[in-house]
């Protein structure tokens, strides 16, 4: 009856006890045993965070077969290859996420819609079948020439992490570990398994608490979290939230995926009172492969810019070579190569990177043994200790992706108005390393279509969009002038915050004046509109298809006065259930059409946002994007970023790409004096300029 599984939120999600996680796997066992599934049959696993995702790897590697991760927030064309490539005859996934895959193989298994079949099988354990050489799971990673490579990782390589991690890290039922990365990154594979495997309690961060820092620190304090994983960047973040200090349940914080800073150690140490520890270790070799536990007595110390990736676990070996393979001395960098039980059988379907990453070992030691060749420059130290210096190719790990920057370029250069492109990794200011690509334009003939068939795949991609932007979240002093996210077409940069008030100040007076009562705001965003109109009004609702704006809106009410009256719901834009006819004397879009996926889609909300607003009442339509002012603004734009020297029929054709790749929807002023016609009870229809002292995008090409 112990607890197994809580959600970061237990009030917004389920509670598993051990007892029920694996009657509900065994289940999962046996149907999946039934379509085929045990030793090296690969199965794919497309869930959210939710019990589901646990039942899932669970009940998959129950039948004995290894799991595919398949996260739903990647790109359809990768899902899809990732399947296809994979050779998976069992998807395991929701209704909801079977169409992000082009062909989902011959047999799919849903939670939802077979929940009654699944739940008819027996809730006994099988035998799986499986020894300690078959696969407990695939892992793609980056491949540089824009095709995925997948890592087979075998149960004896998982079982010697988990027992590592068990005894090193003295692990007991006492303990609460956060699940919190992505399950297609193979950090997250002990975030799942060790709480498990020691009576301990496993703590699911939410489909998007993952993302928002203030949410995980709010998980760890209220489900008092004893153990912490993150990469570097997302460490930063976490402990300049002031709530972290009160997270006294933390023993262990982890770090993984970048280089682990003194000064972050430091920060690490000081806010949390835990034990800090640097992993290190490449997905060919089953997580982590080296690790160091950073003492106290190094606090403050500046021998070191970066900690030490330290020693190899148990059953594993690391060498340190030159360009010849043989040993260097101690302090002398060379490529660092990893060996033992953590290794994993290679690639997936490719023998012939499997031969030139994964190597005979030349040292004296188990006969057939292999060493995996990381690419990673390395050195040993005086006391023994590795430390990472770098990579030796192209590849690059940021805020803990591992990427093959031929892989992007592959990506960007597949776009027929590409005729060449070169990715590299940039950091022009301290803490804000980023990824630049740079871009030769192929001729205009060869630029490709704009837009995208699928408007739900255009939506899904304008919600991930919106969902990066907000969850840097602001301030509380900017709870109700959050701009983030509004940037320049034109440099990049964020719109200065005087234009941006100028915008804001301009779009409130036009909607007063209308002297609304009861409004209903469709995509309300940070607030911008809502916390200045909200205060005037006896009702005010709220939505958006943004959990994060949504969030972030719910803050902005309970600290912000006269916003009592203001109820948000997260849903898109075109749902409009729940709604009564003629609730609202106002309806407001503002900003919001050009990320629609089509005009029938926008026509669809116009319909319920007509029927939504009763006799006598209005409906808003803001911030428009004209039309027939596309080629204007496409030039206005490329002339301001001209480099000297560019000809005009450069420009032209500059032009005449970034045309054909708008990705917004544009609207005619002309549609709207249809609408008499489409919709007989308006009376009355208005198209006006934006106007402004300021030039920009914003007041010249929008109404």
């Amino acid at each position: 009856d112990a607890l197994a599984v809580v959600t970061s939120r237990s009030e917004a999600g389920p509670v598993l006890s051990y007892a029920e996680l694996d009657a509900r796997a065994n289940q999962l066992a046996h149907h999946l045993r039934q379509r085929g599934a045990g030793p090296d049959v690969l199965v794919g696993l497309c869930v959210d965070r939710s019990a589901d995702m646990v039942v899932g790897l669970l009940g998959i590697l129950k039948a004995g077969a290894a799991y595919v991760p398949l996260d739903p927030d990647y790109p359809k064309a990768r899902l899809s290859f990732m399947l296809e490539d994979a050779g998976a005859p069992i998807l395991v996934t929701r209704h909801r996420f079977r169409g992000l895959i082009a062909e989902p193989g011959p047999c799919v298994v849903e939670f939802d819609t077979d929940r009654d079949a699944i739940a008819a099988s027996p809730r006994h354990a099988l035998d799986s079948g499986v020894s300690p050489e078959h696969l407990a799971y695939v892992i793609y990673t980056s491949g540089s020439t824009g095709r995925p490579k997948c890592a087979m990782i075998p149960h004896r390589a998982l079982a010697n992490h988990m027992r590592w991690m068990q005894h090193t890290f003295a692990i007991t039922p006492a303990d609460r570990v956060l699940q919190k990365t992505p399950f297609s990154f193979d950090a997250s594979v002990w975030e799942f398994y060790l709480p498990l495997l020691t009576g301990g309690t496993l703590v699911l961060a939410g489909p998007d608490d993952h993302r928002d820092v203030e949410a995980l620190v709010a998980a760890i304090r209220r489900q008092r979290v004893t153990i912490l994983q993150g990469v570097p960047s997302l460490l930063r973040m976490l402990v300049e939230v002031d709530g972290l200090r009160e997270a006294d349940s933390l023993r262990y914080v982890f770090s993984g995926g970048e280089p682990l800073t003194a000064e972050l150690r430091d920060r690490l140490f000081a806010v949390t009172g835990a034990a800090v520890c640097n992993l290190y270790g490449p997905t060919e070799a089953c997580i982590d492969t080296t690790f160091y536990v950073c003492p106290r007595d190094e606090e403050g110390s500046a021998d070191r810019s970066a900690v030490p990736i330290g020693r190899p676990i148990w059953n594993a070996t690391a060498y340190v070579l030159d360009e010849h393979r043989q040993p260097v001395p101690v302090g002398v960098p060379g490529e660092l190569y990893l060996g033992g039980i953590p290794l994993g059988r290679g690639y997936w379907n490719r023998p012939e990177l499997t031969a030139e990453r994964f190597l005979p070992d030349p040292f004296p030691g188990e006969p057939g043994a292999r060493l995996y060749r990381t690419g990673d420059l390395a050195r040993f130290l005086g006391d023994g200790n590795l430390e990472y210096l770098g990579r030796l190719d192209a590849q690059v790990k940021l805020r803990g992706y591992r990427i093959e920057l031929g892989e992007i370029e592959a990506a960007i250069q597949a776009n027929p108005a590409v005729a060449g492109a070169v990715v590299v990794v940039r950091d022009d200011q301290p803490g804000d390393t980023r990824l630049v690509a740079y871009v030769k334009i192929a001729p205009a003939g060869d630029a490709p279509e704009a837009g995208d068939d699928d408007p739900h795949a255009h939506a899904e991609h304008w919600r991930r969009v919106f969902e990066e932007s907000y969850g840097q979240s602001a301030s509380p002093s900017d709870l109700d002038f959050d701009i983030t996210g509004w940037n320049s077409s034109y440099t990049g940069a964020p719109i200065p915050a005087d234009q941006m008030r100028e915008w804001v100040d301009a779009t409130v007076e036009r909607i007063l004046a209308l002297e609304p009562t009861e409004v209903l705001e469709i995509g309300c965003g940070t607030g911008l509109l809502l916390s200045r109109i909200a205060p005037r009004c006896a009702r005010y609702c709220g939505t958006d298809f943004s959990a994060h704006a949504i969030r972030h809106v719910t803050r902005l009410t309970g600290l912000r006065p006269g916003l009592e009256r203001v109820t948000l719901r997260h849903r898109a834009a075109d749902d409009f259930s729940g709604i009564d006819p003629g609730a609202f004397d106002l309806v407001i879009l503002n900003s919001v059409v050009q990320y629609f996926p089509d005009l029938d889609y926008f026509l669809r909300v116009l319909d319920g946002a007509v029927q939504a607003v009763r006799p006598g009442g209005s409906l808003f339509l803001g911030d428009l994007r004209s039309l027939p002012l596309l080629e204007a603004y496409h030039t206005s734009v490329q002339l301001e970023q001209a480099p000297e020297g560019l000809s005009a029929a450069q420009l032209r054709q500059r032009i005449a790409v970034r045309m054909a790749q708008e990705g917004e929807l544009l609207i005619d002023p002309r549609l709207f004096g249809t609408l008499r016609g489409r919709y007989p009870q308006v009376s009355d229809v208005r198209v006006m300029v934006k106007r402004g002292r300021h030039r920009n995008e914003l007041t010249l090409f929008r109404y």
